[in-house]
Parts: structure tokens; sequence; C-alpha cells
């Protein structure tokens, strides 16, 4: 049997961390995270402008999903105030608009809804900071050399609900580069294989 002293050394090495303790080392934990976080996180302004390659990818996308979900063909078209408009291709009665700036979504849809919010932001959207223009891609054709197909920028990108799409390319220009997107005309993924470098 133990004695009584060696029964208490027991007891005191099973000792329990108190109230405070937890506490304290929680806030130390808590002080560090928040310092910390300020490095790696961007600002509120940084969050509100959303990759303008990616808004692309996105819309063209969603203007595939409506053009097989209405049965009609659909039409992608950039504004240059800063968002996608995605209607339909007969009647142009717009199905939606993909912004390129979260505050620019919301003062379209404070306008829309006469919030006092859209007096404060100016209502509108504004010039986009990208401009982006879409161009027709040449099919390939082997064995027929008298087809043209007109080049040049196009103003809008056309879907079929067969999923089949206008042959085309994306140029976003920015201040100091430009980039070109490649699509392709059937899976409507991105096409790496004629993807241009940036700065040209």
């Amino acid at each position: 049997m133990l004695s009584a002293g060696c029964h208490s050394a027991i007891r005191g090495v099973s000792r329990a961390f108190t109230l405070a303790e937890i506490i304290l080392a929680i806030a130390i934990v808590a002080a560090v995270s928040a310092l910390t976080a300020s490095m790696w996180l961007p600002d509120a302004a940084a969050v509100g402008d959303r990759p303008p390659e990616s808004v692309l990818k996105t819309a063209v996308i969603r203007a595939r999903a409506e053009s097989a979900r209405l049965g009609e063909q659909t039409v992608l078209h950039f504004d240059p105030r800063g968002f996608f408009l995605i209607s339909d291709f007969k009647t142009r009665r717009e199905i939606a608009r993909l912004y390129l700036r979260k505050a620019d979504e919301r003062a379209a849809k404070a306008a829309e809804s006469g919030s006092e919010e859209s007096a404060e932001s100016g209502g509108e959207p504004r010039e986009s900071f990208v401009k982006i223009s879409f161009f027709a891609r040449d099919p390939e054709i082997v064995e027929n050399p008298g087809v043209e197909f007109p080049d040049g920028e196009i103003r809008e990108v056309r879907f079929s609900p067969d999923s089949s799409m206008t042959p085309f390319y994306a140029v976003l220009s920015f201040s100091d580069f430009a980039r070109t997107v490649f699509f392709d005309p059937f899976s409507g993924d991105e096409d790496d294989s004629l993807a241009k470098g940036d700065g040209e």
C-alpha cells in the first residue's frame, strides 16, 4: 500500500491547467494570428477586383449553360463599364451580368432596387480598368482554299444549345500588358495549346 506522502506526490503530477492559463494561451495565439494575418491577407480594396481572366472563363461557361438550358442561342458581350452581358440571341433579353468589380455589382443592384446606396456610389458602373476584346478565330481548313472567313474584332460571341460556339479568342488589355486567351469552340475550355504569353 502507498504511503500518504507518496500518494500526494502522484496526485500533484496529474494537475490540470487552470482556467486563467487556458484563457491566457488563447489570447496569445489570437494576438499572434492577428498580427501575422495582416501580412498575408490582401486589403479590402484588392479583394474587390476579380481577376478578369477568371471572370471571362466563368462568363463563357455560364453563356454555354444558359444556351443549353433555354434551348436557344445566347450571346456574350463585354461592356466597357466592366461587366460581361449574357443575353438571348433573338430577343436580346438580358439573362445575366458578370462584373469584374464587386463594387460595381453592388452599385448596379442598389440602383435597380432604388436604394440610397446607389446615390452614394454613383449608381452606374464606371469605365473598366481592363479592355476585353473578342476576335474571330479562323478554323483551320484542309484542302478548301477558296473559303474565306471574316477576321478581326467581333462584338459578341454566340453560343448554341448543342454546346458549340463562335470560334474566338479574347485579348485582355491592361495599362502595361496584354494577355490573349484562346477557347476551344467545341468544349468551351481554354485552349492552352494556342495561348500566347503575357506582354504581347
